[in-house]
């Protein structure tokens, strides 16, 4: 197999204006934390519209610093046992995954923590709960939770699960959490926030998130000759951008990107 060791350079023309950079004490949090979910999206109890609001599709994430909760979180995670989350039947299983993005502009040197506080999960089947940090995943086997009714608008009536989730590979430049459950069902939140040492910049979000850039582990065939794809991912939350690839001074790639998540080969 061959091996990129020529010079990569990814030249990317942003097409919407983007808003300068700001400085916080604490990285960033969604939700009170009141043991309430009043301030996410569908509350109290309108979990039956989750896939009919587009929560849980790969193109729709929550952007620290442009998305608002209210509107672009919601409050429960649907599990593979939920049927109104659309498993079940000639459906099959389904796993929703609720993904935030984040941009830090400054990493300074300490412990990162996630932090997920959930007013409560499943009382009969409790989720098997996956944190995705970037490349790293956690994954915690929820216990038994208190009532079905804090599904149905009563909060007050759950059991508050606290979950502490060490984060080091948060890096400099584009991150990005995923949230699903792999067994079990629903989990409801009350506040996700990221701790972390004091002088950490979060960069304004732009139109457009480069994920990753990476070769490929496989080959294909051009022209009679084996090369090595280089896959570009990113995510584009509005708009189009220009997106130009150059490798060795040569430009391999130019395209305008389309409104939500992209993988280019």
């Amino acid at each position: 197999m061959s091996k990129l060791y020529d010079t990569l350079v990814l030249v990317f023309t942003v097409l919407l204006l983007t808003l300068p950079g700001y400085a916080q004490d604490s990285i960033w949090s969604l939700g009170a934390g009141d043991n309430d979910y009043s301030d996410f999206a569908l509350a109290p109890d309108q979990h039956t519209d989750y896939l009919s609001q587009d929560f849980g599709w790969p193109d729709r994430c929550y952007v620290i610093g442009q998305s608002d909760p209210q509107q672009d979180w919601a409050y429960v995670l649907p599990g593979p046992r939920d049927d109104w989350a659309g498993s079940g039947g000639l459906a099959g299983i389904r796993t929703q995954t609720a993904e935030i993005l984040f941009d830090l502009a400054t990493r300074p040197d300490g412990d990162y923590t996630l932090i997920l506080d959930l007013v409560d999960v499943h009382p009969n089947r409790p989720p098997f709960f996956r944190v995705r940090i970037n490349d790293q995943r956690h994954d915690f086997q929820l216990e038994d939770g208190a009532s079905e009714q804090t599904l149905l608008g009563q909060p007050k009536s759950g059991r508050e699960v606290i979950l502490k989730v060490p984060a080091s590979e948060v890096k400099e430049g584009v991150n990005h959490v995923a949230l699903s459950i792999l067994e079990g069902s629903w989990l409801l939140f009350d506040q996700i926030r990221l701790e972390g040492p004091a002088g950490v910049i979060i960069a304004a979000p732009k139109s457009t998130f480069i994920r990753s850039v990476t070769a490929a582990t496989s080959e294909i065939s051009v022209g009679g000759t084996q090369a090595q794809p280089l896959l570009v991912d990113l995510h584009q939350l509005s708009g189009q951008s220009k997106l130009t690839v150059l490798l060795d001074d040569q430009t391999i790639l130019q395209r305008l990107t389309t409104p939500g998540r992209n993988i280019l080969e």
